[in-house]
């Protein structure tokens, strides 16, 4: 702070720098300084000019005095306001409910009351003061009022800042001269508020008047929004409103009527829920209202739920002495008669109920653990809560067990009540929320499991016993939990078990399986023909590698078809000049394969090749129709005479087997 010399000594003023002049920073506000400065100086000027002539003829110059009047006796003090930024809010200030202006001088010991006006969308954020200081509980962050004494010259600013996203200004104050009574606000549920302050929206704020003796609250004013029902009436004490935008509320205090009593009635500590009501010849009447002197109010205590009356006391408001009840009002009790013969304040203190919560099986518990937990905390049963407390109940099964029912009742009277979760057949898990004393219990069974089973595609048969069981081939079957089941296929003549899957995936096994039943199965077995591979060898000219899977028991006369369609010459040997002349078994030593050969197990055949496009004149070969002969040839056993020049030129020609030629008379030089 920077203090101006009063050039003028009979002048008693400081002017202080301004608030723009400490906080401006960018080139915009430092315009705004040159400014402020300047108004600065030229209310220096004129309160100098008043100085001087208060000096000269006596007259204090100020909006509370008249011009010519001999100065008063009792100092006076300049009081300079602003607000830190104009555009967004002023600053104005009452003295004695008159308006004075920044730079007025106001007698000592005067309060001045300052009320900060933010533009829309914007509050009052933080006062400041030089000079003095704030009366308790005013000039209050957040507050749009602040409140003075002057002992010095003074100087107040205020700030203010955008609100907040979500939420609503909340102001009230007192309608006319408030002199002792107050006026309080606090959000339902949480803290005292000052006017000025920000709520949340959808919040309930709750009023409270506190008339000074001999006043009572006469109306109660609101902008902004509506007093919640059975609020807010005349007369009453206290107003309830739910902020869905910025409110005001005033209340208005008037004279007590002195034939009448001021009945004052609530709750002893938090609310909450709870309510006290009253009445007056079967009219409700609201607390702070005055009744006839002599009449009999008649008090209602409404606990909350998972609440009861704990105790009333009713005294006289001015004193605190204490009073008697006409009837009732004892603990426990839902209500409560007084005679209005003073003041009187009545009060009621409710206490949460507590509830015991049992648990358990419905009859023997070897089939596992049954447990419970309230807040993450292990619960046991006999246990207490409060009411709308959540209780998570657990089951932990030995394997082969499942439970089949919960139960939930009322202990008091057996009534049934609903699990807020789970609780149903089968369910591990259930939630409750208290509301009464409760019993839960739990029934298990043995689990009984459902196995099917199959032949899909036929060719054979399949049967099951369960573990002390007969077979039986009809599906499906029951089994209890942990049982094993034996399965036995039979194929059909020709065929052979194939595969056996247990829910689609396959497992190993012959013609029997074994299966331990922990859930619902279904099985299945399939049968194939009962398959021997035979494989196709050769001599030189064959390409190895080619087989067929044939049913055991198939002859040569049945395959050979499908061997020599899956038979192949190597390339050199392709073109149709060769091919299969006989067929042996194993290799090329092997036996001749006759039509009626039964194939029992895996074999060869073997394939002796010839050159297939010999000519023949009846029986006597003439020579060839293809390609020269070569490599090793063999003669038919038909052949009885050759051509001398059946194959001439054949150069690669190497060998010539004349084994099978019995009746072979003549043939030429090759």
């Amino acid at each position: 702070m920077r203090a101006v010399r009063n050039v003028f000594p009979s002048a008693r003023f400081v002017v202080f720098s301004t608030p723009e002049e400490v906080y401006m920073k960018t080139n915009r506000t430092k315009r705004s300084v040159f400014f402020c400065r300047a108004a600065a100086l030229i209310a220096l000027a004129a309160v100098c000019m008043i100085g001087c002539q208060n000096a000269t003829d006596g007259s204090d110059g100020n909006s509370n005095g008249g011009g010519n009047t001999p100065q008063s006796a009792v100092e006076k003090y300049v009081v300079v306001f602003n607000a830190d930024t104009s555009h967004i809010g002023a600053l104005t200030a009452k003295v004695d409910g008159k308006e004075i202006h920044s730079g007025d001088r106001v007698e000592q010991g005067k309060i001045v009351e300052f009320t900060a006006q933010p533009e829309s969308g914007k509050r009052a954020d933080t006062w400041f003061i030089e000079g003095g200081g704030f009366e308790a509980g005013s000039g209050t962050a957040g507050s749009d009022t602040a409140k003075v004494r002057v002992l010095n010259n003074i100087s107040v600013r205020v700030s203010f800042k955008d609100v907040e996203a979500g939420k609503h200004i909340v102001r009230f104050s007192i309608e006319g001269s408030a002199g002792e009574s107050r006026l309080s606000a606090a959000v339902a549920g949480g803290s005292a508020i000052l006017s000025g302050n920000e709520v949340s929206d959808g919040s309930v704020v709750e009023f409270t008047a506190r008339p000074e003796s001999g006043k009572t609250v006469d109306r109660w004013f609101i902008e902004g929004g509506n007093f919640e029902a059975g609020s807010g009436t005349a007369g009453s004490d206290t107003a309830k409103v739910k902020v869905s935008g910025n409110i005001n509320v005033r209340v208005a205090f008037k004279d007590a009527d002195p034939n009448k009593h001021i009945v004052t009635f609530g709750i002893e500590g938090s609310a909450g829920e709870n309510a006290v009501t009253a009445k007056v010849a079967g009219e409700a009447i609201a607390s702070g209202n005055e009744v006839s002197d002599g009449a009999f109010v008649e008090f209602t205590a409404v606990p909350a739920p998972g609440y009861k009356v704990k105790s009333w006391t009713i005294v006289k408001t001015e004193d605190n002495n204490p009073l008697l009840f006409e009837e009732g009002g004892t603990g426990g009790s839902l209500r409560a008669k007084a005679r209005a013969a003073c003041n009187l304040t009545v009060k009621v203190e409710f206490e949460r109920i507590i509830y015991t919560i049992v648990f358990g099986f419905e009859g023997s518990s070897e089939q596992g653990t049954f447990t419970a937990q309230k807040d993450g905390a292990d619960f046991v049963s006999g246990g207490n809560a409060f009411y709308g407390e959540e209780l998570t109940f657990s089951a932990q099964l030995k394997a082969g067990w499942k439970i089949t029912t919960w139960t939930i009742v009322k202990t008091d009277d057996s009534s049934p009540l609903t699990f807020e979760e789970g609780g149903a057949e089968g369910s591990l898990s259930a939630k409750a929320k208290v509301t009464c004393n409760i019993t839960v219990k739990v029934k298990f069974e043995k689990i009984i499991c459902t196995v099917s089973f199959t032949v899909p595609g036929g060719h054979g048969s399949l049967k099951a016993k369960a573990e002390g069981a007969a077979f039986v081939s009809v599906s499906p079957i029951e089994v209890e939990y942990g049982k094993t089941v034996e399965f036995t296929a039979s194929p059909a003549a020709g065929y052979k078990v194939k595969a056996w899957t247990v829910d689609g995936n396959t497992v190993t096994a012959d013609s029997t399986y074994r299966l331990t039943v922990v859930q619902n199965v279904h099985l299945t077995v399939t049968f194939t023909e009962d398959n021997v591979r035979i494989t196709i060898s050769g001599d030189e000219r064959v390409d190895e590698g080619g087989y067929i899977d044939i049913p055991r028991g198939k002859t040569w006369g049945d395959v050979k078809k499908q061997i020599k369609a899956k038979f192949v010459l190597k390339e050199e040997w392709q073109g149709g000049d060769y091919g299969a002349y006989q067929w042996k078994l194993n290799n090329g030593n092997g036996n001749v394969i006759n039509d009626d050969y039964t194939f029992n197990e895996a074999a060869t055949v073997y394939a002796v090749t010839n050159y297939l496009k010999f000519k023949m004149q009846g029986t006597t070969l003439t020579g060839y129709d293809g390609a020269k002969p070569r490599g090793r040839i063999i003669i038919n056993d038909i052949v009885t005479k050759i051509d001398w020049w059946a194959f001439p030129h054949c150069g690669d020609l190497q060998s010539v087997d004349f084994f099978a030629c019995t009746a072979l008379t003549r043939w030429a030089r090759v």
